[in-house]
C-alpha cells in the first residue's frame, strides 16, 4: 500500500494548483506549509480491522477521533463484523487507542465488550433490548480525573412503530462500559445530533454536558446533564423548566412559509475563559427559505442562556440567519459544526460555525464567523465575516468542467487557524460520489485566508476504493492534527483509520520566506 498527496487524482489537478499554491499576499506564507502522513505514527497511519481473518464481508468506518492527556488517541465508529447481518441499522460502536507512535493499544479494563484480546471494544447492536445501533455522533474524552469517554448513538428498539432512541454511551478510560443514558425515553422517533462537554480539570468541579437531539421531525431538543465529584450524572434541574431538557422550534417570523423547515446539527459550549459549567449553549442549524419545495437554504445560529432561554441579546431574539446564497448556484447551504473560543478575560465568546454549502459548478465549505454576544458577522474575517472554498476554476458564465465536491466533517481552532477535515469527491453520470479522498483545509482563524487544501489518498485504488474523514482532533502542537476516517482496500470493503498530519518539512519556506 502506498500513500500520497494528490488531490481526487489527475481529474481535479487544476483545484488543487489553485487551492495549495494561490495565497493572496505575503504575509501568509509562514502559514503556507504542504501537509503530509507523518511517518512518525505508524508509518504514516494506523488501520484497523477489529479482528483476524476478516471477510471482504465486514465493514468498519472511524468516525471520531479524541486525543487523550496522556497522548494516546482514540478513535471511534461503526463496525460491522462477519457474523453481524447485512442489513442495516445492525452496526456495533467501535473503539481502538493508539499511543501517540501509533501503535495500538491494549486496553486494559474488563467486561463483556473487548474483542480480538482486548484491542478492540466493540459494544454490539444488540445491547440494552435494541435491535440496532444505526449511527454514531460524537465521541469526547472529558476531565480527565474521571477519565470518561461520551459516545452519542441513534439506538432502534422497535421496527413497527418505528422507535430511534438518543443514547449516551459511556465508557471508562481503561475501555470498560460503566452503562447508557436515554435522552428522552419516548416512543418517538429521536435522533441524536451533537454532544457538547465542559472541561473542569477538577474533580470537585461539577461537569456539564449538552446533547442535541431532533424529535419527531424537525422539534429540537437539549438536555443538559451534570456529573458531580462522586461521577453521579443527572439532569440539570436550574436548566429549562426544572427538568433539565429544553425543546426548541424555530419561530414562523424566521421563516417565509408556514411549519418552518428547519433542523438543528451542532451543540456547543464556550471552551475557555470563565463561567465553569453555567455557560450559554450555541447550536447550529439549517432553515429552508421560500417554500417547502425550494433548495434555499441559510444557515442559523441559535443561543441559549445558562438557563435554557433564548438570548435575546443575541440578534434580539435569540436566533440569528446566515446566507452564503452564491450567483448562480442551488443557494443550498447547509451548517453541519461550530466551535465557540472564549477569551481569557472578559468571557467574550467568539463562533466559528461551518458546512457545505453551494458553488456555481459544485458544493464547497463555508464557514462563518460572529461575535457570540450579539451574533454579528466579523467583517475582518472573509467577506462581510464568510469565507467559501472549493470550486475555484469555475468561472461565471463558463462551462462546468468535472470538480471536485467537498464534505466537511469537523473543525478544530489551534495557534490562529482553524483545520477542517473533510471529504473531497466526484459525482459519476448515474450521480453516485466516485473518487472520495479525504481532505484538509486549513484556514486563518482571524481573516479567513486559505493557507492549504489539500488531499489525502490513502491506498491504491480506483474510483469505487474510496477514502474518507470523519473527524478531526488537535496534535501536540507544531501545526499538527489527527484525524480519523475510513479507507478500502481491494482485500476489505472498509476499514478504520487513524492519522497525524503534519507541516512538510520545506526547506524553502522553513523560515516562511522563499529563499
Amino acid at each position: 500500500m502506498r500513500s500520497s498527496r494528490t488531490f481526487l487524482g489527475s481529474l481535479v489537478i487544476p483545484v488543487l494548483a489553485l487551492a495549495a499554491l494561490c495565497f493572496p499576499g505575503g504575509a501568509a506564507l509562514a502559514q503556507a506549509a504542504s501537509y503530509e502522513f507523518d511517518p512518525a505514527f505508524n508509518g504514516n497511519y494506523a488501520i484497523d480491522a477489529f479482528t483476524t481473518g476478516e471477510t471482504t464481508g465486514a465493514e468498519r468506518y472511524g468516525s471520531k477521533i479524541v486525543r487523550l492527556p496522556g497522548g494516546d488517541v482514540v478513535t471511534a465508529g461503526l463496525v460491522r463484523l462477519d457474523n453481524d447481518p447485512v442489513a442495516s441499522p445492525n452496526w456495533n460502536i467501535g473503539l481502538v487507542r493508539h499511543s501517540p507512535s501509533g501503535t495500538r493499544q491494549v486496553w486494559s479494563g474488563s467486561g463483556p465488550y473487548f474483542h480480538a484480546g482486548n484491542q478492540y471494544v466493540v459494544y454490539p447492536n444488540l445491547a440494552a433490548g435494541a435491535t440496532g445501533l444505526s449511527t454514531i455522533r460524537k465521541l469526547i474524552d472529558f476531565d480527565y480525573a474521571r477519565g470518561f469517554f461520551y459516545v452519542l448513538v441513534r439506538t432502534r428498539f422497535s421496527d413497527t412503530p418505528i422507535d430511534n432512541d438518543v443514547q449516551l454511551l459511556i465508557f471508562r478510560e481503561d475501555g470498560s462500559y460503566v452503562n447508557a443514558i436515554n435522552f428522552l425515553n419516548g416512543s418517538v422517533d429521536e435522533d441524536g445530533v451533537a454532544l457538547s462537554v465542559i472541561e473542569t480539570g477538577q474533580i470537585a468541579n461539577p461537569v456539564a454536558i449538552a446533547v442535541l437531539g431532533v424529535v419527531s421531525g424537525f422539534r429540537s431538543a437539549i438536555a443538559k446533564y451534570l456529573v458531580n465529584a462522586s461521577n453521579v450524572i443527572q439532569l440539570d434541574a436550574s436548566f429549562g423548566g426544572g427538568d433539565g431538557r429544553v425543546e426548541f422550534v424555530l419561530p414562523l417570523d424566521e421563516c417565509s412559509y408556514p411549519d418552518c423547515d428547519y433542523f438543528s446539527t451542532d451543540i456547543a459550549f464556550p471552551v475557555g475563559g470563565g463561567g465553569g459549567s453555567n455557560k450559554p449553549i450555541y447550536l447550529s442549524g439549517t432553515v429552508r427559505r421560500e417554500s417547502p419545495t425550494s433548495t434555499d437554504h441559510d444557515m442559523v445560529a441559535v443561543k441559549f442562556t445558562p438557563s435554557g432561554l433564548l438570548d435575546t441579546a443575541f440578534d434580539f431574539n435569540g436566533i440569528r440567519q446566515y446566507a452564503f446564497d452564491q450567483q448562480d448556484s442551488s443557494k443550498a447551504d447547509f451548517a453541519s459544526d461550530l466551535i465557540v473560543r472564549r477569551s481569557p478575560v472578559g468571557n467574550f465568546d467568539t463562533v466559528w460555525m461551518m458546512g457545505p454549502v453551494a458553488r456555481r459548478c459544485s458544493q464547497g465549505i463555508g464557514v462563518v464567523k460572529f461575535d457570540g454576544a450579539s451574533g454579528m458577522p466579523v467583517s475582518a474575517f472573509g467577506s462581510v465575516g464568510r469565507a467559501v472554498f472549493g470550486d475555484d476554476v469555475s468561472q461565471p458564465g463558463g462551462p462546468c468542467d468535472p470538480e471536485a465536491a467537498l464534505d466537511p466533517a469537523g473543525l478544530v481552532a489551534q495557534d490562529g487557524e482553524i483545520g477542517i477535515a473533510a471529504t473531497g469527491f466526484l459525482v459519476d453520470e448515474n450521480g453516485a460520489r466516485v473518487f472520495e479522498t479525504g481532505v484538509l483545509l486549513r484556514l486563518s482563524a482571524d481573516t479567513g485566508l486559505r493557507y492549504s487544501l489539500e488531499g489525502f489518498s490513502l491506498f491504491t485504488g480506483d474510483k469505487n476504493y474510496p477514502n474518507t474523514l470523519g473527524g478531526i482532533a488537535l496534535g501536540e502542537g507544531g501545526g499538527r492534527y489527527y484525524v480519523a476516517g475510513a479507507g478500502r482496500t481491494g482485500n476489505y470493503n472498509s476499514l478504520f483509520l487513524a492519522a497525524r498530519l503534519k507541516p512538510v518539512d520545506d526547506l524553502l519556506f522553513r523560515n516562511g520566506f522563499d529563499l
